[in-house]
C-alpha cells in the first residue's frame, strides 16, 4: 500500500470515527427558550399565592392566644389604674379611648399600634381594626371591638375572651351577658354559628 492510499484510508477511519463526527442535529445545544422559563415562573407564582391562601387560615389560628392573652393583659390594667381612685369612687371608664388602650400593649406582637390606630393580626381584611369604647353600661364598661376577624379565629377568640368579659357580641348577636338580671351565660354553638366566613366578622367585648 502506497502512502496516498494509507493517507486516504485514515482520513475514512479518523470520520467513521465515535466523537469525530457528527450529525448537524446533534450539534444542537439542549436547554429551555424564555418563553418557557417564564411559563415555568408563572406556574411557581400561581402555586405559592395558592399555598399560602391555604395555609393562612392555620397561621392566623394560631395567633388567637396570644392575642388574647395580650387583651387581657392590657384590660387588666386599665382597670387596675381604675380601681385605684378614690375610694367609694364609681370607676368610669370614660376617658379609656384607643390611644389609652394601645399604650397598655406593651411588648405585644399580635397587635401595631400606629398613630394612635390599633390593628390586630387575625384577619386578612385590608382593615382589622381595635377600637375601644369607655362609655357603655353608662361609663362602667369598657368595649372592645375587633373588626374583620377571620372565621379561623372567631370561635377561638371569642371562647377565650369571654371568660373575662361581661357582654359579648358576634356579628350584632348576643352569646353571653351577665350585665342584666336575667343573665345569658356564654353560648359557643350560637357563637360559631354566627360566625361568617373569611375575614368579615365584628366581635365585641365589654369588660368591668
Amino acid at each position: 500500500m502506497n502512502q496516498a492510499s494509507t493517507q486516504n484510508h485514515d482520513a475514512v477511519r479518523s470520520e467513521a470515527s465515535p466523537g469525530q463526527a457528527r450529525k448537524p442535529h446533534q450539534l444542537r445545544q439542549g436547554g429551555f427558550t424564555l418563553g418557557e422559563l417564564l411559563l415555568v415562573l408563572v406556574v411557581i407564582g400561581i402555586l405559592t399565592v395558592i399555598g399560602f391562601r391555604a395555609v393562612q387560615p392555620i397561621i392566623i389560628s394560631g395567633r388567637v392566644q396570644a392575642t388574647a392573652t395580650d387583651t387581657n393583659n392590657a384590660v387588666q390594667r386599665i382597670i387596675s389604674a381604675a380601681n385605684s381612685g378614690v375610694s367609694g369612687t364609681a370607676i368610669n371608664y370614660s376617658t379609656v379611648t384607643t390611644a389609652v388602650f394601645s399604650a397598655m400593649l406593651t411588648a405585644s406582637n399580635m397587635f401595631r399600634v400606629n398613630a394612635g390606630a390599633i390593628t390586630h393580626r387575625l384577619s386578612t381584611g385590608t382593615a382589622p381594626t381595635v377600637t375601644v369604647d369607655g362609655t357603655v353600661l353608662t361609663n362602667a364598661g369598657l368595649a372592645l371591638t375587633f373588626k374583620q376577624v377571620h372565621d379561623a379565629a372567631c370561635i377561638d377568640l371569642t371562647s377565650l375572651l369571654q371568660t373575662a368579659a361581661v357582654l359579648v357580641t358576634v356579628n350584632g348577636t348576643t352569646v353571653k351577658n351577665s350585665t342584666i338580671a336575667a343573665a345569658v351565660a356564654f353560648n359557643g354553638a350560637t357563637a360559631a354559628v354566627n360566625c361568617t366566613a373569611g375575614s368579615t366578622n365584628t366581635l365585641v367585648f365589654t369588660f368591668q
